[in-house]
């Protein structure tokens, strides 16, 4: 039999009363399941095509995340046929296992920027990280459990949405992206994860640039100036 490969909404309720999405692989009519770091609500489901349907806020974003999610799995199955020739549910799971514990978590590798930061006594910067890193728990609670495949265009643009809901401005913004861009360019020099999950390729963080105030007045603009007419002003 074929080994099927879909996301599913499992119906115990979080305590929140969301409800968890998972990878549900099955090979040999025996299946294991891989928790993921999504929820919703049971009416923005679609157990058909086992996607979030347009109730969902911003589904098209979330389910090209669950779509990579899967692609990865049919990946994995695949070299494990290549090395193998039959594939079993063991050894998708050691294979699986294996290279979730490689592609390191995005807390986990901030965490390790920031033990390096303090280590090479640049405290200021590593607090600086640190800030950021708060702040991304405070705008999604299970952060920990993000992959930097889903620090994504969207969740970027949802990020600024909150940091400006809060209070933050433009230079405050471009800071927070530019800690994460830095993270996440250490993350693909470490071949933690493929530059083609790169969300900065979109998410512009120069249209945060602030306008240039003129200083100065022209030759023009002076020249006006010294020719003006005051004597109607005059009393």
């Amino acid at each position: 039999m074929k080994p099927s490969i879909k996301t599913i909404c499992k119906k115990n309720s979080l305590q929140d009363g969301s409800f968890p999405i998972y990878l549900r692989v099955t090979i040999n009519r025996k299946s294991k399941f891989y928790s993921t770091p999504y929820k919703c609500k049971i009416n923005e489901w679609d157990d058909k095509t086992g996607e979030f349907n347009s109730k969902f806020r911003n589904h098209l974003a979330f389910n090209s995340s669950l779509r990579s999610l899967k692609d990865k799995a049919t990946d994995i199955l695949e070299k494990v046929r290549i090395d193998f020739g039959i594939v079993t549910l063991i050894q998708f799971d050691n294979y699986f296992r294996n290279d979730e514990s490689e592609a390191k978590l995005f807390e986990e590798f901030t965490q390790k920027i920031m033990k390096q930061l303090e280590d090479n006594g640049q405290i200021s910067y590593r607090n600086s990280i640190e800030g950021v890193l708060v702040s991304l728990r405070k705008f999604q609670k299970n952060i920990g459990k993000y992959r930097f495949e889903d620090i994504d265009c969207q969740f970027l643009i949802e990020y600024e949405g909150f940091l400006r809901k809060n209070g933050a401005n433009d230079g405050g913004i471009a800071n927070y992206m530019r800690n994460i861009r830095m993270i996440y360019n250490k993350a693909i020099s470490g071949k933690i994860v493929s530059n083609k999950f790169y969300p900065f390729s979109d998410y512009k963080i120069s249209k945060f640039k602030r306008k240039k105030i003129k200083k100065a007045l022209s030759k023009a603009e002076l020249d006006k100036i010294i020719s003006f007419d005051i004597s109607n002003l005059l009393c």
